[in-house]
């Protein structure tokens, strides 16, 4: 949901009784700490912040440097991509800072989750277990997404406070295993820890099935994306409403 789950978003979630998440990976430290503030003129009710930390990353500051090092077969394959699907190039103008991602990135982002006291932070990948004792100290809780029993029995020694399992229908981006095969994996492993369900759940009828494998409640993202909030363009978010209406 990252660039989708925007404040307005996030806001609406919470105001409603649900806990808003703003998808904030690709923020710079300036306009994640502009998120955050707009979030608060927008409700008063608890919302959270997800990031990314992933335990490899490049020491490169800029898109550029970023782009220059990537191998040449990778370039060769977009170009060719783009030529054969007839794909206009990127507005690199719109590209958030011109940033890439980098450990200097994230460690911003993290100082400026810590220093707002976000009542929730969530790492949609990476373990976040070197922010907990701060954050605990600010009255915040850590959150982390789990793709695999291994990775939650890590974030219950890390001391976070929920864990988010997500299967391979979450995108397919963090495991190989099902979401409802995965629920009652995490819930076993790491019981008493509170445990939330992701991945491919879009309806009640997931809701009621995540409950029942003991899950203390669900992550839902792609149910959101048509909704006037969020921050995905017109045409994409007609898409989803007609997908939604099928």
């Amino acid at each position: 949901m990252g660039g989708a789950s925007t404040p307005e978003l996030a806001a609406a979630v919470s105001n409603a009784g649900g806990l808003g998440i703003l998808g904030a990976a690709a923020c710079g430290a300036d306009e994640l700490s502009e998120w955050i503030k707009r979030t608060r003129k927008l409700t008063d009710k608890p919302f959270g912040v997800d990031t990314l930390l992933p335990s490899t990353v490049p020491a490169l500051g800029t898109s550029s440097q970023f782009r220059a090092e990537l191998p040449q077969g990778h370039v060769d394959f977009a170009r060719n991509f783009k030529q054969r699907y007839q794909l206009p190039d990127p507005d690199r103008s719109a590209a958030r800072g011109g940033m890439a991602f980098s450990r200097d990135f994230f460690k911003k982002q993290i100082e400026v989750v810590l220093d707002e006291k976000v009542p929730v932070y969530v790492s949609g990948l990476g373990d976040p277990g070197f922010m907990v004792k701060e954050a605990h100290a600010r009255g915040m809780k850590v959150m982390a997404v789990a793709g695999a029993v291994k990775h939650a029995l890590r974030f219950v020694d890390s001391g976070l406070d929920v864990i988010v399992a997500q299967g391979t229908d979450g995108g397919g981006h963090n495991s190989r295993i099902g979401t409802m095969a995965l629920i009652p994996q995490v819930v076993d492993a790491v019981s008493p820890k509170p445990v939330v369900a992701a991945g491919g759940i879009a309806d009640g009828r997931g809701i009621v099935a995540a409950l029942a494998l003991g899950a203390i409640g669900v992550w839902c993202g792609t149910p959101f994306l048509a909704t006037p909030e969020s921050g995905i363009d017109d045409r994409c978010r007609r898409s989803a409403a007609r997908r939604r209406q099928t």
